[in-house]
């Protein structure tokens, strides 16, 4: 598996189609005035949720937070931190973490680059799922699938979440995404697509580029190459149909996107089955 970081959004969490591996979770019995260091980059991408204590996160740089109780962290892969234990209980656990790796196209996904606070709209609800996950790490029995789904639900909650507390700020570049998605065969410039948002080209651009990571037209590439999977695997048109009937200027040029973009040509995504 490829080491290389990729960096996912928590709102992305929602839609993006990935992999968990190196599942872990525990309870934290927390020690006031301490300090936990991490001194090497993490192996993995925790989540820890203060039930009862509350901390000071220092990243490499010199950066820090304050994280009360109820709140959740975040504690990217590859990330360096340390973290002062400001206040916790005598005989109660204090937090819940749990460990995973995000893994697509057999590259690790990470969440950041230092720890950072995750917006929670219900925390108790996090820290019954949270305390789910470790209870599944606990039992007497455990069950790995079990706690993957215990992982699966806590991220996806939280995609969603972020992802609906920052979709009204996209709202204004709906029209050309819609447009993208529904047609991305048709030939429109960027200035055109600035138009119908209503927007200068140069804050369309940026705002565009905020919202999915990519420029208009690479999204637009991005659509044509996921229609491309849906071709391969439920049709038996061959290399050079699709790439014609998705308007791409050449089968090669086909070909060099598709392994640049999943890391398999065409033909060998085919018959990964």
């Amino acid at each position: 598996m490829s080491q290389i970081k990729e960096q996912l959004s928590i709102a992305e969490l929602a839609t993006a189609d990935y992999l968990l591996s190196d599942i872990f979770a525990m309870r934290q019995k927390w020690s006031k005035g301490s300090v936990f260091k991490m001194s090497r980059p993490r192996k993995s991408t925790g989540l820890i949720f203060l039930n009862n204590c509350e901390g000071e996160y220092t990243d490499k740089y010199g950066t820090s937070f304050f994280a009360p109780q109820k709140s959740l962290v975040c504690l990217p892969y590859g990330g360096e931190y340390s973290v002062l234990n400001v206040s916790c209980t005598e005989k109660s656990n204090d937090a819940f973490l749990i460990e995973f790796n995000i893994v697509q196209n057999d590259k690790i996904r990470t969440l950041g680059d230092a720890p950072f606070r995750i917006p929670c709209e219900n925390p108790y609800l996090v820290s019954e799922l949270m305390e789910m996950a470790v209870r599944s790490h606990e039992a007497l029995l455990p069950s790995p699938a079990e706690l993957r789904a215990c992982i699966y639900r806590i991220l996806s909650y939280l995609g969603k979440n972020n992802f609906l507390a920052s979709a009204s700020k996209y709202r204004t570049i709906a029209p050309a995404i819609q447009l993208l998605e529904s047609n991305p065969l048709c030939d429109i410039s960027v200035a055109r697509m600035s138009k119908l948002c209503h927007m200068s080209e140069g804050s369309f651009r940026k705002l565009f580029t905020e919202y999915s990571g990519s420029s208009p037209i690479a999204y637009r590439i991005d659509v044509k190459l996921q229609m491309a999977k849906k071709m391969l695997d439920n049709s038996d048109m061959t290399i050079d149909q699709i790439s014609e009937a998705l308007d791409f200027s050449s089968g090669a040029y086909f070909c060099k996107l598709f392994k640049k973009r999943t890391g398999l040509t065409p033909k060998q995504y085919k018959k990964r089955g």
